[in-house]
């Protein structure tokens, strides 16, 4: 005995809420969903258009009761590729004209779908003009060999548009084939017209967020790179024999440390002068450039110009919290390590660093210890310090 869709709803729904407190699935089901009474809310999706395949017609009698619920019994105005207003009847020749001359690979397990069935939607009651317009160019664009149909539903809380398009193309009798990649790109002329009628629609596939996370993580990186790249430490400095080889001329050096640890030595006599006038000693932080001299012909001796960089103060800061999550807290976030810490005026900041957790662990760091950072250096209890590359940590 074949069950009339309604007893199959009413199965479903019952099944649903028999089993509902145990299967994720069952959590995600739109009736349970609707009958927990929760409200869903997601500010940074408000914008974002949705089109979905919703399905397909397998028979011709499927493929008349979608057009039956798109007209609502043929109460709702049904619209064809010209954008012209259909009656249902004729929509429904012509569609039955379509399904039958539409060739198929038949499986001998199931029978294959020869109509693509979508649904254009965003939140919020936009005007039914521009809906319209909007999901008709869009369709235009992408299935102007096809035959398709559609009709707006304006009563939920988002109005919408369903779609059904006939698989066979009108020119070389080819089948359509809506893949991943195609459907991005429909819903991004979706959005694209909407915007040319003034709404304000996004849209960003994953593979756009996850590019655009690795934009940002690249720019980071770049800007942390560049940060501080030209600032010196001074290690040490004095006359002596060319790379201390007492067969060559006296000359003298410069040896500092860049933020990341390296080692950068210079030789040049002309040197002296520049530590001396800019009066800096081993520990100073520095910025040095070579003064252009085109009457000066000497490769020995040239000019310098050394600056002084005044260190940074010492900053003291309670540990509020630490510990491991998603980067920024993020459900996609990467898994790395963060420390909450509060300055005396009882501002919070977030370090993201997995160097920072394996610093509070070693020196078995707890909530409410303070912590201090001068320069290149965390400070617990003011006794223990050790270095930390704050350079690539994100404050």
């Amino acid at each position: 005995m074949t069950r009339r869709p309604e007893e199959y709803l009413n199965m479903r729904r019952a099944r649903s809420k028999k089993f509902g407190s145990i299967g994720i699935n069952s959590r995600k089901n739109n009736y349970n969903y609707v009958i927990s009474g929760k409200s869903y809310s997601n500010k940074s999706n408000s914008n974002h258009v949705v089109v979905k395949i919703t399905g397909g017609a397998k028979s011709t009698n499927s493929m008349l009761r979608n057009f039956d619920y798109d007209t609502r019994e043929n109460t709702l105005p049904l619209y064809d590729k010209n954008g012209f207003e259909i009656s249902l009847d004729d929509a429904k020749k012509l569609a039955i004209d379509d399904y039958q001359l539409t060739k198929v690979k038949k499986n001998k397990d199931t029978e294959p779908r020869r109509t693509y069935r979508l649904m254009f939607s965003m939140k919020g009651k936009l005007d039914p003009d521009i809906l319209k317009r909007a999901v008709y160019n869009t369709l235009s664009t992408h299935f102007n060999d096809h035959n398709f149909y559609y009709s707006w539903h304006p009563d939920t809380d988002n109005n919408h548009i369903h779609v059904t398009v006939m698989k066979k193309s009108l020119s070389n009798g080819k089948n359509l084939n809506i893949n991943k990649s195609l459907l991005n790109k429909i819903k991004s002329q979706f959005a694209i017209n909407l915007q040319l009628d003034g709404v304000n629609a996004t849209f960003s596939s994953a593979t756009d967020k996850q590019s655009n996370i690795e934009k940002e993580s690249a720019k980071l990186k770049r800007e942390n790179r560049r940060k501080d790249a030209n600032i010196y430490k001074i290690v040490d400095f004095g006359k002596a024999h060319f790379n201390f080889d007492e067969n060559k001329p006296f000359s003298y050096y410069l040896f500092m440390q860049t933020k990341n640890g390296k080692a950068k030595n210079m030789w040049n006599k002309g040197l002296e002068d520049a530590i001396k006038y800019a009066k800096v000693g081993v520990g100073d932080y520095i910025k040095i450039k070579e003064i252009k001299d085109e009457n000066n012909q000497s490769f020995k001796v040239k000019k310098w110009f050394i600056e002084k960089v005044e260190r940074l103060e010492a900053q003291e800061f309670i540990i509020y919290d630490f510990g491991q999550a998603n980067y920024k807290f993020q459900i996609n976030g990467k898994q790395s390590a963060f420390a909450k810490l509060i300055d005396k005026k009882g501002n919070e900041q977030t370090i993201w660093s997995k160097q920072i957790h394996r610093f509070l662990n070693e020196n078995q760091a707890t909530k409410g210890d303070l912590i201090i950072i001068q320069d290149d250096k965390f400070i617990m209890n003011k006794n223990q310090i050790q270095s930390i590359n704050l350079s690539q940590i994100e404050l």
